[in-house]
């Protein structure tokens, strides 16, 4: 009926609205636009008050912009939230990477490259960016969870 559609949107309206925010701010990373997209992100955050899939991504893709700004500090505050919200899901993990790495936390960098890879082994940029902190930092080796 009528007013159970009305009721429905009522309810489902934010979630509409932050995947709306989300969709708009992955347009403006499409153009480089990581100022626009930012705020787009930072909408969607507020937005979202059930959706964990909504959430993971408007957290993540906040802290993906914020680092391409070269602000890696507030980037790491929304990697992390997002890992709290699913874990098992690499990109945060590998973002996290990027901004802990920006940030001269390189073992902690190291770490969470390990862990996008080890959560998808065949994504290359995972594979690269640990390689790479690896190649850069050869005292990290002898940490037995990156000697293999």
């Amino acid at each position: 009926t009528r007013l159970e559609f009305i009721s429905f949107i009522e309810q489902n309206a934010q979630e509409f609205a932050a995947d709306l925010l989300i969709r708009e701010g992955a347009y403006c990373e499409e153009g480089y636009d990581f100022v626009s997209a930012c705020d787009f992100y930072e909408a969607a955050v507020r937005a979202h008050k059930t959706d964990t899939k909504i959430a993971y991504f408007a957290y993540n893709n906040f802290g993906f912009s914020l680092n391409f700004l070269r602000r890696f500090d507030e980037a790491e505050k929304y990697f992390r939230q997002a890992i709290l919200i699913c874990s098992e899901r690499y990109n945060a993990w590998k973002n996290l990477g990027v901004s802990l790495e920006w940030q001269g936390q390189y073992e902690e960098a190291a770490g969470s490259y390990l862990k996008a890879v080890q959560l998808r082994p065949f994504e290359l940029r995972s594979q690269m960016h640990l390689k790479r902190i690896l190649d850069r930092h050869p005292s990290l080796r002898k940490i037995p969870c990156f000697s293999a």
